[in-house]
């Protein structure tokens, strides 16, 4: 992307965006309530681990990681990967350093343990 000249505009932090998990298993709607409940959780704690890297900002990068992560039955992180690239390695790299960071995590839903979280970065 081309780097604007002119103002500086405010850069606020990147947020997490809840996802559903695809699943070969068919659940009933209280268990989607508890896995939608789950992901908002691990959202918000993501969202306290995810930093905007500056050089990302001043060369204003923007976009969207997909992050798989494995989640232990007592919420241990067994494995974070990028499953889709926002286009920026440094992007990818930082999404997945959030998660390491936020680890560990609340237990996750009985029989639940593999989760697509998208993470954005985006200087709107």
């Amino acid at each position: 992307p081309a780097v604007g000249q002119g103002e500086r505009e405010p850069t606020p932090e990147p947020t997490p965006e809840p996802a559903p998990e695809t699943s070969d298993a068919v659940g009933d709607s209280s268990s989607a309530q508890v896995d939608e409940d789950y992901l908002n959780a691990l959202a918000t704690q993501l969202r306290k681990s995810l930093f905007y890297p500056d050089k990302a900002k001043r060369r204003k990068w923007q976009g969207k990681v997909l992050v798989n992560i494995k989640i232990g039955k007592g919420g241990e992180l067994r494995l974070a990967t990028v499953g889709q690239t926002s286009g920026y390695a440094l992007l990818d790299q930082a999404a997945i350093d959030a998660v390491r960071k936020a680890a560990p995590f609340p237990p996750p839903p009985p029989g639940r343990t593999d989760f697509i979280v998208p993470l954005a970065f985006s200087l709107q």
